[in-house]
């Protein structure tokens, strides 16, 4: 749905009480959300999917860097507490017998930027309950971006997302490392997945939801149905109110 009138509309019609926004829209843009009153409804900010705050070149990563920043900073002003962010592979060249992933070759540089890049969110959170979320998304089986979240993870207002569809759709890029820190999921992308296929209506899939719910239950604060249309939506809670949760 094109407009947050209408998709804050949508969620009060489902009675659910939190409304991720995905900045990789126009129209969800921090300066077109100016006017964005906070009642009933919370919120999280999902972050660009191209969130670079690596990159080598000063000019690209300084840019990334106020994006977060300025993200944060709106946050405290709408008391927004979830931003949600993806790691990025960056780029890599691809020789006759293997990829070269850039930040795996300049890994002291990657880690560093990474470092840096936690104590600037750090500092800007002091003070406040705003976390930031880092999602997997099947990249986990690259050590470098295992060695990034771990770095992250030493600070205590970055936690984990756990999207199950795209755990699934990897195969096994994801599960030991997000099964080794289980402790750090508070948050949920919850849709299903039929091989390479996810963002289905829950119980339409091959993702078997109770064992992903009972393995979660014990850390998971929010939940995001994480479907692409409207009518996905509305299956979704539909399926999750009869087979999960018959309270909500």
């Amino acid at each position: 749905m094109d407009s947050l009138y209408d998709n804050v509309r949508l969620c009060n019609e489902l009675n659910l009480d939190l409304l991720e926004i995905n900045m990789n829209l126009p129209q969800f843009q921090l300066k077109e959300m100016e006017d964005l009153k906070i009642g009933s409804l919370e919120y999280s900010i999902h972050l660009p999917e191209d969130l670079n705050i690596w990159a080598f070149n000063e000019n690209v990563l300084d840019a990334h860097i106020k994006t977060v920043i300025d993200t944060i900073r709106f946050c405290k002003l709408k008391k927004i507490k979830k931003i949600n962010m993806h790691m990025n592979p960056g780029i890599y060249f691809t020789l006759p017998q293997k990829k070269v992933f850039l930040f795996e070759k300049y890994y002291d540089t990657y880690i560093q930027n990474t470092i840096n890049f936690g104590k600037i969110v750090e500092c800007e959170l002091s003070g406040t309950e705003i976390e930031v979320f880092v999602e997997n998304t099947g990249i986990y089986h690259l050590w470098f971006i295992r060695k990034a979240v771990e770095e992250l993870l030493k600070i205590n207002c970055f936690k984990l997302t756990w999207d199950v569809g795209h755990e699934f759709s990897s195969g096994t890029n994801d599960s030991e490392f997000l099964a080794a820190n289980k402790k750090y999921i508070n948050h949920l992308h919850l849709h299903d997945a039929i091989g390479s296929n996810n963002h289905l209506p829950l119980g339409t899939g091959q993702i078997n939801i109770d064992r992903i719910m009972d393995m979660a239950g014990q850390y998971i604060k929010s939940i995001i149905f994480e479907t692409k249309t409207v009518d996905g939506l509305i299956e979704s809670v539909e399926f999750y109110r009869k087979h999960i949760h018959d309270t909500i």
